[in-house]
């Protein structure tokens, strides 16, 4: 999901409503404060594995890539291989949550 508190006014450019390219088509740009309640609403426990907070300051839980690949993902998208060095700043990430029915 694009991720409303990114703090790179390019990624916001790219990932808006309405956007340029593939994201001509979005309709919304959650936040976790946002999205999260979604998913509650609905009977999910959620757990967040990778976000922004409205600092702009990244945040992410340990997850396994085997257990469902998000290429838009700080591992994953080749964008943010400079990032993961630790010698760029903030690359393309979504906005990740894990989100499993109880009664499942």
């Amino acid at each position: 999901m694009p991720e409303g508190h990114h703090p790179d006014p390019a990624y916001q450019a790219l990932v808006a409503v309405g956007g340029p390219g593939p994201a001509h088509d979005h309709q919304v740009v959650y936040t976790l404060e946002t999205f999260v309640p979604v998913f509650t609403q609905a009977g999910f426990d959620v757990r967040p594995l990778e976000w922004w907070d409205a600092a702009g300051q990244f945040h992410q839980q340990a997850w396994r890539v085997e257990d469902g690949p998000v290429y838009r993902s700080r591992a994953l998208d080749h964008r943010n291989a400079a990032w993961r060095a630790g010698t760029g700043g903030p690359g393309f990430t979504s906005l990740i949550l894990d989100c499993v029915r109880p009664d499942a």
